[in-house]
């Protein structure tokens, strides 16, 4: 859990390059020790976090299954009318404003009692809060931020995948290639020891990984209520303009083509050629909803445009569907849902942002938006949308991250 969740937190953008704008100091320009961490990138250590978060799931109902069969919870929870006075004497004792000690209050003092049942209070908010303490994490300088020459960002901020590209010319190993696969050595006994569990971070839909992403998804999916809304936020919250991040896989930011129209096809009973103008006529939604990037960053803008499900009711749906497949002009980029993310009020084909037409760095014409996944499951510069009987993959799932990916 340690070493993914290291690897999962220096994958966010503020632990960047030394010199871009929002880099965390003292962290910035450096990464920790591969032997530190597991998962070898991003969507390996994710697969790992969420597989292992279950034995902690575990371990903490059986402890409170445990304190409440024994009896054990009276001696360790707090009662103000037991603890309170011998909370405040310890605290004056340990300040050195109280020289005597307090009384014997049994194996855990009043403040050990009160820190105890703090804790207890505290970790279920935060897990089920929605952003962190401190708020929401703000973009750093990634995909729209610090750019290099031409306005493209450097070629390692163009993926979530971190991984060191393959050596060109033959396999040559140097001092840092040896101490790579030394640590990747170490970690691999590690892991053989822990039952040949067959957790391959190179492979995370395998093995041991690939069965708890299905179970997640599984858990995920039973949690994901169709009709539940996230909140619409105020004006004032919205990212300031120039700072929520541009993405993209191609080299430059794709350009519509000549007589571009989006195409629904699949198990339809009207397969449907849209083009703008006919997007523009059909019923007109907006939402301002908080953006949530697998790199652990956020940011808010209002979206216009129209309702997926409006336009899944005009091509008229069979039963047998039950995934959606979006395909792009941004060099094949893709990617599939369920049926249910696909159709829920607040996912929309945007071709407005924040008021304005959408711009080419944000997906123009057409992008898919919604507030129930995280941001690589929205693809922008849209061409085609099917809906299927079968599940398909996409651009970055079929590279390791999860399918599911809600929020």
């Amino acid at each position: 859990m340690a070493g993914s969740g290291l690897r999962i937190l220096t994958a966010f953008p503020s632990l960047g390059p030394v010199g871009e704008e929002f880099a965390w100091y003292p962290f910035q320009g450096s990464r920790p020790p591969d032997l530190l961490t597991i998962g070898q990138w991003l969507a390996g250590a994710r697969h790992w976090h969420f597989a292992f978060a279950w034995l902690f799931a575990a371990n903490a109902l059986l402890y409170t299954v445990y304190l409440f069969a024994s009896g054990e919870w009276r001696r360790r929870l707090f009662f103000p009318s037991r603890d309170a006075r011998n909370a405040w004497e310890t605290v004056l004792h340990d300040l050195r404003l109280r020289k005597a000690a307090p009384a014997e209050h049994g194996l855990y003092n009043g403040m050990q009692r009160l820190t105890y049942t703090g804790v207890l209070a505290v970790a279920p908010l935060l897990v089920l809060s929605r952003h962190p303490p401190g708020g929401p994490r703000r973009p750093g300088a990634v995909h729209g931020g610090a750019r290099g020459p031409g306005g493209a960002p450097p070629q390692d901020r163009r993926r979530h995948d971190s991984r060191p590209a393959a050596p060109a010319g033959g396999l040559t190993m140097d001092r840092r290639t040896r101490r790579a696969f030394l640590a990747s050595g170490v970690r691999s006994a590690g892991l053989l020891a822990l039952g040949g569990l067959a957790c391959d971070s190179s492979r995370p839909h395998a093995g041991f990984l690939g069965a708890m992403e299905r179970f997640n998804e599984k858990f995920q999916s039973a949690l994901f209520d169709p009709q539940r809304l996230a909140p619409e936020l105020p004006e004032e919250d919205a990212t300031e303009p120039g700072e929520f991040p541009a993405y993209k896989i191609s080299r430059e930011f794709p350009l519509a083509p000549a007589g571009w129209a989006l195409s629904v096809r699949g198990l339809v009973s009207r397969p449907l050629i849209l083009s703008s103008a006919e997007l523009a006529r059909l019923p007109r939604t907006s939402l301002r909803v908080r953006h949530h990037c697998v790199e652990g960053w956020s940011a808010v803008a209002s979206w216009q445009g129209v309702r997926l499900a409006e336009v899944a009711r005009l091509a008229g749906l069979d039963p047998r569907v039950r995934y959606v497949e979006f395909r792009s002009f941004d060099s094949g980029y893709s990617s599939s849902w369920d049926l249910e993310s696909a159709l829920h009020p607040q996912t929309i084909l945007a071709y407005g942002m924040n008021g304005e037409p959408l711009g080419p760095e944000y997906g123009a014409p057409l992008r898919l938006y919604s507030a129930v996944k995280l941001g690589y499951k929205m693809v922008k510069y849209l061409s085609e949308v099917s809906f299927l009987p079968v599940r398909t993959g996409g651009y970055w799932e079929d590279r390791g991250y999860e399918w599911f990916a809600g929020v």
